[in-house]
């Protein structure tokens, strides 16, 4: 018979889907008063339940939130690494900073609203440069919808553009990588159009 990990007396058999894991309610309230503790928030003073294993200090976002605003760094050695950290080389870097060379970069094969056939890499920053920073985000997150019906269906368009061809999404519904085909619901002629690019790209 199974044991009460509390008191170490043997627990009474359960009849339904779960079995018991302790012997009584009073072994039940001495294990959730052992992982849990009263915890009184500095911030605004009320007492609150937490599990000891998530060393909560605050009962809320808010007061968290309010603690960490009048909080300073005092520590010499961090400030001084913070001065030579080396955030600003990556965005200047030409394979990790906003540029068509941006290693992560995706190739898009799109028709303009003029019927011009546009291979477009780093989509974000080809739509900003054309029609300048607002109007150029709001395009490219139209052209984003619009890959997920093309990767659905074989056909999608949005803000006057027509997607010929767009890359894999990076994540599945079980948050495994897709293995989507890049050519998926495209003509012949536009998957030829897109193996030249891949060839003759900087990063291919």
């Amino acid at each position: 018979m199974k044991k009460c990990p509390i008191c170490g007396k043997d627990v009474p058999p359960r009849y339904g889907a779960r079995e018991s894991v302790y012997c009584s309610r009073a072994c039940l309230k001495a294990h959730y008063d052992a992982a849990w503790e009263t915890i009184t928030c500095p911030v605004c003073g009320k007492e609150f339940r937490a599990k000891k294993l998530f060393r909560r200090k605050h009962c809320s976002y808010p007061c968290a939130n309010a603690a960490q605003k009048g909080r300073k760094i005092t520590s010499e050695a961090f400030q001084e690494a913070c001065k030579h950290r080396g955030v600003p080389g990556p965005r200047k870097h030409p394979r990790t900073g906003k540029f068509e060379t941006n290693c992560h970069a995706k190739i898009w094969l799109l028709e303009s609203p003029d019927g011009e056939k546009v291979t477009a890499r780093n989509l974000k920053l080809y739509m900003i440069d054309r029609y300048g920073e607002e109007k150029g985000k709001k395009v490219y997150k139209l052209l984003v919808c619009a890959a997920q019906r093309f990767r659905k269906c074989g056909h999608g368009s949005g803000a006057g553009w027509r997607v010929l061809a767009a890359p894999a999404s990076r994540r599945n519904k079980k948050g495994q990588p897709r293995r989507t085909a890049l050519f998926k619901g495209m003509s012949v002629s536009a998957r030829a159009d897109l193996v030249i690019v891949l060839i003759h790209s900087p990063g291919g």
